[in-house]
């Protein structure tokens, strides 16, 4: 009994560190991409820079790191009915989404940019 009790220990440690990593990454591909989405805006460049390309798809990815975590953190949360861990994972999958609006935002107003006349 006092094994599996640590095996679930284990799962839930780990996913949260995984939780907490996948934050850090996110805060900064975040930084990244609004200074990429900054930089093609005001000084009027393509977004087609490979550079700017690999940025957003890193900002992309971990957006998506982080979801897919907090899927599996609510997962576990529920299977030992842990209130607070399910709480804590449930906002970290909604409060992205302000996030991957913004990213829409300023994806297709840098896009517009490249069809002014």
């Amino acid at each position: 009994m006092d094994n599996n009790i640590q095996i679930k220990n284990k799962k839930i440690h780990k996913i949260s560190f995984l939780q907490f990593a996948a934050g850090c990454i996110f805060l900064i591909t975040l930084t990244g991409f609004i200074s990429v989405m900054l930089a093609t805006f005001f000084k009027d460049k393509a977004i087609t820079n490979p550079f700017y390309l690999s940025v957003i798809a890193f900002f992309g990815l971990s957006c998506l790191f982080l979801v897919i975590n907090s899927i599996f953190g609510i997962k576990i949360a529920l299977k030992n009915n842990n209130k607070k861990l399910l709480i804590l994972f449930v906002l970290s999958a909604i409060l992205i989404l302000p996030f991957v609006s913004i990213y829409t935002t300023f994806a297709s107003a840098t896009l517009m940019l490249e069809y002014k006349q």
